[in-house]
């Protein structure tokens, strides 16, 4: 055989991006967020309109967070998985 070389493949494969769905929004009493086809964790943060920390957890597919008990308004979610972070605005209804 000739003409034969070794290189690294991760040069050449990117990972794909997760697409985090979050919804309802306005939501009223649960908000899910959704990351299909996801393997690695996504830490989440929920933030009032004052950035006082509201909730906090991790996530590989999907979960659902009781609101119910939070007030009307505002709130921002932070995503971070190691490599990116992305932000969503959440309006929690009455």
């Amino acid at each position: 055989m000739d003409d034969v070389s070794v290189v690294r493949c991760d040069t050449f494969i990117s990972k794909p991006v997760v697409v985090i769905n979050v919804y309802p929004n306005p939501v009223i009493d649960e908000l899910t967020i959704e990351a299909k086809g996801n393997t690695i964790p996504i830490w989440f943060e929920i933030y009032n309109t004052i950035g006082q920390l509201i909730c906090k957890g991790s996530m590989v597919g999907k979960i659902i967070i009781p609101t119910n008990r939070l007030a009307g308004g505002m709130y921002v979610i932070r995503f971070e998985n190691g490599e990116r972070l992305e932000y969503r605005k959440v309006v929690k209804g009455n």
